[in-house]
This record gives C-alpha cells, sequence and structure tokens, in this order.
C-alpha cells in the first residue's frame, strides 16, 4: 500500500464559527494528489471523530496506508 498524510486547512466561516478541512494527500510533497477532503467542524467532539473516521475510509478506498496522526 502507498502512503498518504492527513492535512488540516482553514474551512470557510459559518455563523458557528470556523470550519476545518481535512485532506488526504498521495505522493511526496509538490508530486502527490489530493485523495479525498473532509469538513469538520473543530469544536464538536462528535464531528471530529467523524471526520477522522472518513479519513480512514476513503484512505482505504483510495489504497492508501495513513501516517500516525
Amino acid at each position: 500500500m502507498k502512503k498518504g498524510k492527513l492535512v488540516t486547512k482553514k474551512g470557510s466561516r459559518t455563523p458557528n464559527g470556523r470550519e476545518k478541512k481535512l485532506e488526504i494527500r498521495r505522493g511526496e510533497k509538490g508530486k502527490g494528489g489530493l485523495a479525498g477532503s473532509v469538513i469538520y467542524w473543530p469544536w464538536s467532539s462528535k464531528s471530529v471523530s467523524g471526520a477522522f473516521s472518513l479519513a480512514e475510509e476513503i484512505a482505504a478506498r483510495a489504497g492508501l496506508e495513513l501516517e500516525d496522526f
């Protein structure tokens, strides 16, 4: 399996605060591509745990093994 990496970025502004975007990247920096992304609310533990489980599922579908996060 190829290695994948999770990257966190700022999302858009909402009435409740700012969303965050969790991206699943493959390949080397500058040469790799985006395997998928998940938008979540960082202040909600339910949203965070759901985002990480979705990220694992996306990585498995793309044939990637995520580095420890």
